[in-house]
């Protein structure tokens, strides 16, 4: 007997970082009507699939997802606060330091990522960079940024290792 898990597809329903239904995805029907389903709704429903061991980690995953989405878009509203306050001020940007577990910064600017750095209570749940008037990050490079991150901070290099979380 083979007792040992195998990867499989599932289908993950979430709204607002709550999952609501895991399904192992067995045919198109089954997809085509949860997906019916998330856009009658009426509420902020999402389908998401996943290719996972378990219900439970395809739930996890989703809930990561989520997070990180609602983290990027954090990260880039305080991207664009301190762009917009330093275009204010006529100043030159300088160093932020984001969260990475929630996208939010401690809304000050600093000189260099060293001092970045030192001023965080936890330095080592953030991630510093300079702010660029000429770039400035969209919401998909920070959800990239935020992930890597935070994949580089628990050590694990390798978003699909099957061990990564």
């Amino acid at each position: 007997m083979d007792f040992e898990k195998h990867a499989a597809n599932y289908l993950v329903v979430i709204s607002d970082g709550e999952v609501l239904h895991v399904e192992r995805q067995t045919d198109d029907a089954a997809q085509r009507e949860l997906a019916e389903y998330c856009l009658t709704a009426g509420d902020a429903l999402w389908l998401r699939a996943y290719t996972a061991r378990s219900h439970g980690r395809a739930a996890f995953l989703a809930r990561r997802e989520d997070a990180i989405e609602a983290a990027a878009h954090r990260m880039a509203e305080e991207i664009d606060y301190h762009l917009q306050r330093g275009a204010a001020r006529s100043s030159i940007p300088g160093w932020i330091a984001i969260r990475i577990a929630d996208g939010g910064s401690d809304r000050r600017l600093f000189a260099d990522a060293a001092d970045a750095r030192a001023a965080q209570k936890h330095p080592e749940r953030c991630t510093y960079f300079p702010l660029s008037t000429n770039s400035p990050m969209s919401v998909r490079e920070c959800a990239e940024h935020l992930d890597a991150m935070d994949h580089f901070q628990h050590g694990c290099m390798n978003a699909a290792a099957p061990d990564c979380h």
